[in-house]
C-alpha cells in the first residue's frame, strides 16, 4: 500500500530535489544566514559562509562579528533582524558539534 502511494507521489509530483545542506548543522545555517530569503539568496550566502570562514561551529564562533554580518547582508538577513542575528550563541556551538551527521 505505501508503495503505491509513494509511486503516485513521484510521478504526481516529480522528482525530489536533494536538500540544500549535507548536514544537519549546516541545512540550520541555510536556514539561518538567509532567514525568509529565496533559495538564490541562501545559496550565496551559505557559500560565502562556507569560503569565508567554514561551517563548523568553532570556526563561526571565532569569525569577526564584522565578517559575519557582510555574509548575513547577503542573504537580507541583516535588514530583516538587524545585529542580533549576526553573532551565534555559545549554544548553537553545543548543538551543531552533535548535528554534523550527513541527512
Amino acid at each position: 500500500m505505501l508503495p503505491d502511494l509513494i509511486q503516485k507521489l513521484r510521478k504526481f509530483y516529480g522528482p525530489v530535489a536533494a536538500p540544500p545542506a549535507k548536514t544537519a548543522f549546516a541545512l540550520v545555517l541555510w536556514e539561518k544566514v538567509a532567514y525568509l530569503a529565496t533559495d538564490a539568496k541562501r545559496a550565496a550566502a551559505l557559500a560565502s559562509l562556507s569560503e569565508r570562514i567554514g561551517l563548523t561551529p568553532e570556526k563561526i564562533l571565532a569569525a569577526k562579528p564584522a565578517t559575519l554580518t557582510e555574509i548575513a547582508t547577503l542573504g537580507g538577513a541583516v535588514e530583516a533582524r538587524g545585529r542580533r542575528g549576526a553573532r551565534p550563541r555559545r549554544s548553537h556551538a553545543r548543538v551543531g558539534r552533535n548535528s554534523d551527521r550527513r541527512i
